[in-house]
């Protein structure tokens, strides 16, 4: 931060004034700050991870790097304990996007001993570590969208509703979700010629129902259909699904 660059300008010494080390520590941190923010968006084929940081304080505020940036491709993580409650250190503020256990976390230390350590250093890993198994089950993910998943599968605390807290299972379930509505057909001709026709005899049908009420019945029988292992009754089911949702939409436009 910004003043962490004052602080260490004052410890040796440089700047005869306050002021005039201020507007020093200003011209160095904004060289820190704009080469770096320019270095992460110019590899936006890359999910960069950072911990937010260990100062109690609002990242965003404090101008902190690089958790204080807003880059599509970052993720900024905070630490909670072990239930899940923010700990005392972490940083926070609206560029934190969830939060993984950082508190008394087993770690290894040179010389082949374990102990336990505290920090966002610590629940940082744990986020590179679900990304790094997404990208296993989905690699052709954008860091966007790779982003997206971690934070949209992410858990509400319950001492805090602003903090998200990552959700491995979840997140690893969203991502084999993507997996398979990538997999699957996006037109008719997709299909084989068989079910092309039991498509086909669908959309008539769907097209003659005027109820909302019985689209949305429809769907949810077609939901379940959708989470069964056998892939083509599942692209079927899906593929009707974003019929019926274009059917209630056609309904709701027309009121």
């Amino acid at each position: 931060s910004r003043a962490f660059v004052e602080s260490a300008l004052e410890k040796c010494q440089i700047g005869e004034t306050p002021e005039e080390r201020a507007e020093i520590a200003r011209k160095y941190f904004e060289i820190e700050k704009s080469s770096m923010e320019k270095a992460m968006k110019d590899a936006d084929e890359i999910l960069f991870v950072t911990s937010a940081g260990n100062s109690n304080n609002d990242v965003t505020f404090d101008e902190m790097v690089p958790s204080g940036l807003e880059i599509p491709n970052l993720l900024v993580i905070g630490a909670v304990d072990h239930s899940g409650a923010p700990t005392s250190f972490t940083s926070f503020g609206s560029n934190v996007d969830v939060y993984a256990n950082g508190f008394e976390i087993n770690s290894d230390v040179p010389g082949g001993k374990r102990l336990k350590a505290s920090g966002t250093s610590m629940s940082s890993p744990q986020a590179t570590n679900l990304a790094a198994k997404i990208l296993a089950i989905v690699p052709e993910l954008t860091p966007v969208q790779l982003k997206k998943i971690i934070i949209e599968s992410s858990n509400r605390s319950y001492y805090d509703p602003k903090i998200l807290l990552i959700h491995p299972k979840r997140a690893i379930a969203l991502a084999n979700s993507f997996r398979e509505n990538q997999s699957a057909p996006k037109s008719i001709q997709d299909f084989s010629e068989e079910d092309q026709k039991i498509l086909k005899n669908m959309l008539q049908g769907l097209a003659n129902i005027k109820e909302k009420e019985v689209l949305i019945a429809l769907r949810s029988q077609l939901e379940l259909q959708a989470k069964q292992e056998d892939a083509r009754q599942k692209h079927l089911a899906l593929f009707t699904i974003r019929a019926i949702d274009e059917q209630i939409l056609k309904l709701e436009s027309g009121k």
